[in-house]
């Protein structure tokens, strides 16, 4: 699914959330930023009470929340699936 993503921007809160990840899924983060194409397997999704925040799956566990402006893409959050998703 292509999004119109050509650069991305890291704002501090989500180099907090992502340094406290261990190296296994830090490591699956940077194969999820080569993916042109974002396969199927990632399950991206809109949260529900945010109009334009979606999430995607890093692994089965842990979930990473952005939004797209104009072209940006605004990383805001990644951890758990559960805490992510009630705090994108």
């Amino acid at each position: 699914m292509a999004l119109g993503i050509t650069n991305f921007r890291w704002p501090n809160r989500f180099v907090r959330a992502y340094r406290k990840l261990n190296e296994q899924y830090q490591g699956a983060l940077g194969e999820l930023r080569n993916d042109t194409t974002l396969p199927s397997s990632r399950n991206l999704e809109k949260v529900r009470s945010r109009k334009h925040i979606r999430a995607i799956r890093v692994t089965r566990g842990i979930r990473l929340t952005f939004e797209v402006e104009n072209g940006t893409c605004v990383l805001r959050n990644v951890g758990e699936h559960d805490k992510i998703l009630s705090n994108p």
